[in-house]
């Protein structure tokens, strides 16, 4: 069955096959995500395997500055809530914050940090 899902995955394999640099995969897999998932925000970084820090980061988060990117990073790694990595070791594939914090998004540091500490 033909489902945009299953033609963004077709193609993002043959984007993973080809000869892209890192940057530009990331940027054209992102693309073919967007068709089917909509967002307006991302962070990709590189992740080590072995110590789990990103780097090389991709990034597009409207309202913050470039400068400012490191910080939200920080943070990112300060915040055990909904933390990809102890994700990852419990076998859950994705965590939202609203059904993590109970609706009180707030509870989590990193949204606290980057959105002003509003709610």
């Amino acid at each position: 069955m033909y489902t945009r899902e299953n033609v963004a995955l077709g193609r993002i394999e043959r984007l993973c096959a080809g000869t892209l640099t890192v940057k530009a995969l990331r940027e054209q897999v992102l693309a073919e995500i967007r068709r089917v998932v909509p967002f307006d925000a991302h962070v990709w970084l590189l992740t080590d395997p072995v110590s789990r820090v990103g780097t090389s980061p991709l990034a597009d988060v409207p309202g913050l500055q470039w400068p400012n990117l490191p910080r939200l990073g920080r943070w990112r790694y300060l915040t055990r809530l909904n933390r990809w990595a102890d994700l990852m070791d419990a076998g859950t594939a994705v965590a939202l914050l609203h059904e993590s914090t109970g609706g009180d998004l707030t509870a989590s540091a990193l949204w606290r940090e980057t959105n002003g500490g509003s709610g």
